[in-house]
């Protein structure tokens, strides 16, 4: 399985999110809401924004918090993060560092990663999208197979390491000074630099709004799925639930539509 596979079914696995999500591994790669491309097994191939959606795309929110997240692919990863000053007692593996991590990833390819809060970012009037993008098929700017970006999941400050496996090592400190009262890793993660390598394995840090996920609707033929209005007999209400099991069943419509759109 490939490190994107491995990374994304974990995260998923993790956080509760339901199909359709694509990690990125790059997230200081920009991925705006709109981004049309193309899903390839877990990898998501971009090729540019959707016109039809540019004026639909609303300001990114801001976090509510600073609460730290910290994330492993698997149980075999051995990760550690510290903070000089964050206990009473000395960690000797800093040195003179103000903070550092360090990860051991084994044979198996394998992600972890931490940061400073989560939260998402989506188009707030679906309905306004629904209409763009019968626009766009209309149009032939989309067309079978196509996935445009309709979710981010977005992330404050922090690091991302990747291993290829292999026995694959890393450790990177942080030196600088930082607001009193802070000890969390992702407040330091900006000034990290890798003081240890072994093996195929990689460091990106990112800023404040990087992307960590993204999800996407694909074009189909042959029906319009798009959160129809599930009627079940007997039941007054139908659940959120109910309704995306209903809509991720690959069913032909009704005719009426040449298209539809699935998570």
């Amino acid at each position: 399985m490939s490190l994107t596979s491995v990374y994304s079914r974990a995260w998923q696995l993790q956080y509760g999110l339901a199909p359709g999500w694509f990690v990125n591994l790059q997230p200081n790669d920009g991925i705006p809401l709109g981004l049309k491309g193309r899903l390839v097994g877990d990898y998501f191939q971009h090729s540019g924004p959707l016109a039809q959606l540019s004026s639909l795309v609303p300001k990114p929110p801001k976090p509510n918090d600073r609460s730290e997240w910290q994330f492993q692919s698997s149980s075999g990863i051995e990760f550690v993060a510290a903070v000089n000053g964050g206990t009473s007692e000395s960690i000797e593996w800093l040195g003179a560092a103000k903070a550092g991590v360090k990860a051991s990833f084994g044979q198996e390819a394998g992600v972890s990663a931490l940061g400073s809060h989560k939260w998402f970012h989506r188009f707030p009037d679906m309905d306004s999208v629904r209409t763009a993008l019968r626009a766009a098929l209309a149009a032939g700017d989309l067309l079978k197979g196509d996935a445009i970006v309709v979710e981010l999941q977005l992330t404050g400050r922090g690091v991302l390491l990747a291993s290829q496996g292999g026995e694959a090592s890393i450790e990177a400190l942080a030196s600088g000074s930082i607001s009193p009262g802070g000890v969390n890793i992702a407040d330091f993660s900006g000034n990290l630099s890798v003081t240890k390598k072994q093996g195929a394995v990689t460091m990106e840090k990112f800023g404040d709004g990087a992307v960590i996920a993204a999800r996407v609707m694909q074009v189909g033929h042959r029906g319009m799925w798009w959160w129809r209005k599930i009627v079940i007999l007997g039941l007054d209400e139908v659940t959120l639930q109910q309704q995306e099991a209903a809509t991720f069943r690959r069913v032909e419509g009704d005719g009426q539509d040449e298209y539809f759109l699935l998570f």
